[in-house]
């Protein structure tokens, strides 16, 4: 049984015990409130959340270091030609764009294979609700934005 009742919490328990015991006088009367059902169901999905903000903020961290190690280790491996340059007269942004192209390939790499991941696993996630939502292509983009 559900029903809409105004005045204190107090006044309208007692006022729908009432009713209650005299329509069916050997059932227990119990009752919960709406938003302590909907809290409940959704317990599970605020955890998920949580350990999904602590682990994509582990992954990227553990990724930003490894893109540091790999940045420090390349920049040692060419330290005599970055010098040899330097020497012949090649500025700073040019030094910088050899530097990184390596990584802007395995970027646009990683890329590719995540944002198609991540599509279809949030799509999938989302189809278990009740009320749907189509996640778009841009959303696994917009997300790694809002990540604190």
């Amino acid at each position: 049984m559900s029903c809409c009742v105004s005045g204190t919490i107090v006044c309208a328990r007692r006022s729908l015990f009432a009713k209650r015991y005299r329509s069916a006088p050997d059932i227990v009367f119990r009752y919960s409130f709406q938003d302590e059902r909907t809290e409940n169901v959704y317990r599970a999905e605020k955890q998920i959340a949580a350990l999904s903000v602590v682990s994509a903020s582990l992954a990227i961290f553990v990724g930003c270091l490894g893109l540091l190690g790999l940045a420090a280790f390349a920049t040692e491996r060419r330290l005599k030609e970055i010098g040899i340059r330097k020497v012949l007269g090649a500025s700073v942004t040019r030094i910088l764009g050899l530097l990184s192209g390596e990584f802007i390939g395995l970027l646009i790499l990683a890329n590719t294979i995540a944002l198609p991941i991540g599509y279809v696993l949030s799509r999938s996630w989302l189809e278990t609700f009740v009320f749907r939502v189509d996640p778009g292509f841009l959303t696994p983009r917009a997300r790694i934005r809002l990540l604190p």
